[in-house]
């Protein structure tokens, strides 16, 4: 089973994918921080993101279950405004 990540609307146009939505395949000892260096978020955009896996509040270093939703909300920082 997959891990379903979902990125929060204005966060979107800063990810690699630039999808809002996706699948990603599960393996042993993923994290959240994977899926983050996945997208390569820039550090100004870490420092204003929060990140739920199943709804609850988790840290950059959860690791993940097969089938978890892992949610990355927060506001795009933008260094040049």
């Amino acid at each position: 089973m997959p891990i379903f990540v979902k990125f929060f609307p204005t966060l979107i146009n800063y990810t690699k994918s630039r999808q809002e939505k996706y699948e990603m395949a599960w393996k042993p000892g993923l994290t959240v921080q994977d899926i983050l260096d996945a997208e390569e978020l820039d550090e100004e955009h870490l420092d204003a993101i929060a990140t739920l896996v199943n709804l609850v509040q988790s840290h950059f270093e959860t690791e993940l279950q097969d089938g978890d939703e892992v949610k990355i909300v927060g506001s795009a920082y933008d260094p040049d405004s």
